[in-house]
């Protein structure tokens, strides 16, 4: 199984199962609200959230377990990619930068459009902007950096801890599908798109996911 379905899965496994233990602690309080104010029906109350507390528990080291080694792989299949090397021209632009003592942030985002479509050469003039005092540079529609997958997995474990800590919001839902997992849980940065009818709606570029998946799954 590819590492991005297995962390789809195991996300939809874990929702399922949390699902189902509180499913049954629901009904085990309906049964002891039958007996509410008495000793029985707290005794009752009290075992039932103690059940569920443990099984929730359960749960959630299991698909801890689980997405630690899916992780593990991502970074493993990341690392392992072939990198194409620069071309000339493109070497010749990193090496021109390179040998100035000062740079402005207008020629890095210059160069960033001449050296798309191959990740190592932008992995040097992120390093380059970088050592002139800039932030990295944007988020990408093409290629992607090792160092931006490398980034996307740390963010995913992130986003996995808030999930078994029960937060509320965006990472406590079933995503629709395996990208919609990649791109809520990685954190990727949303671009605006419109349609044909002139609405405008929020998305990932579907090529910065493929890229990420492909990097992840060893593809």
């Amino acid at each position: 199984m590819k590492n991005t379905e297995a962390f789809y899965n195991n996300l939809r496994w874990y929702f399922q199962a949390v699902d189902e233990i509180n499913a049954e602690y629901g009904e085990a309080m309906k049964y002891a609200d039958r007996f509410k104010g008495s000793t029985g029906g707290k005794e009752l109350a009290d075992k039932a959230a103690a059940t569920r507390d443990a099984s929730l528990a359960k749960e959630r080291e299991r698909v801890n377990k689980r997405m630690k080694a899916i992780f593990a792989d991502m970074r493993v299949k990341a690392q392992a990619r072939t990198l194409t090397a620069p071309t000339p021209e493109q070497a010749a632009i990193v090496a021109a930068l390179r040998s100035r003592k000062n740079v402005t942030l207008e020629e890095i985002r210059q160069a960033e459009n001449s050296l798309s479509g191959c990740p190592l050469a932008l992995s040097q003039l992120d390093e380059l902007a970088r050592d002139h005092g800039y932030a990295k540079l944007k988020q990408r529609s093409g290629p992607m950096t090792t160092e931006d997958v490398l980034g996307h997995i740390s963010q995913m474990e992130k986003s996995i801890e808030r999930t078994l800590r029960g937060e509320a919001g965006r990472f406590n839902r079933l995503p629709k599908d395996a990208d919609h997992a990649m791109t809520t849980w990685g954190n990727f940065a949303w671009g605006v798109t419109q349609d044909e009818w002139g609405v405008q709606h929020t998305v990932v570029p579907q090529e910065t996911i493929a890229a990420f998946t492909a990097a992840v799954d060893g593809e």
